[in-house]
């Protein structure tokens, strides 16, 4: 029977943890192991610790995956920027271009606090600011840039 020291055990709960960027953003890099995470936000924007495997076999379905443990995490927060900060979100700000098609057919479908994201990847904000926080008219102003740029 193999008696393991404090040492080991400790080394092997670091492997078992999931890489933490220096702003606290876990590192979902690997698709095969992305975690809805272990900083994981509860409702009351929070963290709490809970790792989840989930496979990921494309853009989209990492996308969706992502997308999914925000909105779950994030419905009852209030402030935007806390929903914007959350991991899952960030990691969807990190995919880059690849995910502007996949966030207008979001907004498209469901009205939803996409803004940010929207902003940081397409370097810029089409909504002029008598219309900011109207969320039905950036809405459509974003969804009308997004056909013009051929994302939709």
């Amino acid at each position: 029977m193999a008696v393991t020291t404090g040492a080991k055990r400790r080394e092997e709960e670091f492997d078992s943890l999931t890489l933490v960027d220096t702003f606290g953003v876990p590192d979902f890099k690997d698709p095969g192991d992305l975690l809805a995470s272990k900083h994981n936000f509860c409702s009351q924007g929070k963290r709490r610790s809970a790792r989840r495997q989930v496979t990921a076999n494309s853009t989209e379905e990492r996308f969706k995956m992502l997308a999914q443990a925000w909105r779950r995490d994030a419905q009852f927060i209030s402030s935007v920027t806390e929903m914007a900060m959350h991991p899952a979100y960030q990691q969807i700000i990190g995919m880059g271009r690849e995910a502007l098609p996949l966030i207008l057919r979001e907004l498209w479908n469901k009205q939803d606090h996409w803004f940010w994201a929207l902003k940081a990847i397409s370097g810029g904000d089409p909504v002029p600011p008598e219309h900011q926080g109207k969320l039905d008219k950036m809405t459509e102003i974003w969804l009308h840039w997004g056909k013009q740029n051929r994302y939709i």
